[in-house]
Formats: C-alpha cells, sequence, structure tokens
C-alpha cells in the first residue's frame, strides 16, 4: 500500500473499538489524541508478526487490526487484508518506508539494508 489513509484523532474509547481488542489503557496512551495513520495493508498472521518485529525494533510505535472475523470465517480478508498498521501520522512515512524495504528484501531472499537517516 503506497498511499496512507489519515484517520485523525482518537479518544482511548474510539481506539479500543477500532482496533477490536481490550489492550491496557498503558498501551493505548501513546496513541490517544494523536492524529492517527493507516500505513499498511497485512498479507496474514505471518506478515504482521514480521512487521510488528520490524516497527518494535526500530522504536516505532503502532497498532496492528485484524480483519479476523469468527463469526463470517474470515469472509473479509480477501477485500481489506488480514489486518492494518496503524501508527501516529508523524511515523506513518518512516514507519511505511521501513516495512516496505524489510518486505522488499525478504521477498528477495536479502538481508535488508540499513537505512540512513534523512534528518
Amino acid at each position: 500500500m503506497a498511499d496512507r489513509e489519515i484517520l485523525g484523532r482518537m479518544t482511548m474509547d474510539e481506539l479500543r473499538v477500532l482496533i477490536g481488542t481490550k489492550m491496557p489503557a498503558n498501551d493505548l496512551a501513546p496513541f490517544t489524541g494523536e492524529s492517527l495513520a493507516k500505513v499498511f495493508v497485512l498479507d496474514g498472521p505471518v506478515q504482521g508478526k514480521l512487521v510488528e518485529q520490524i516497527l518494535e525494533q526500530e522504536g516505532i510505535p503502532f497498532l496492528l487490526q485484524s480483519h479476523r472475523d469468527t463469526a463470517y470465517d474470515g469472509l473479509f480478508i480477501p477485500t481489506r487484508g488480514w489486518g492494518m498498521v496503524i501508527t501516529r501520522e508523524q511515523d506513518a512515512a518512516q514507519a511505511l518506508k521501513t516495512i516496505e524495504a524489510v518486505l522488499a528484501a525478504e521477498h528477495q531472499g536479502e538481508e535488508p539494508k540499513e537505512q540512513e537517516d534523512e534528518e
């Protein structure tokens, strides 16, 4: 996904509804009141774990929202993807760049190259 989608500012309750989980308030605190962006659509749980490891390693705060719905047995996954990565808007460009670099290297069977800071 090349274009990110801005989700806007959300309260703690709105975040819990969005990601469909009862995360502790401490885990959601960095995102409350911040402008959020959907930065990447995940293909499946394996890619979700990889992206989770990448972003944790880079120190980028993120949320993963799964589109898996047991009531409909994954009916929406082909059109919406397995899930999505949500970050603060200020971190969105760096998160997307990092995810795409690692996934491209993984697809080619290479180790990802270290990225130089552009700042």
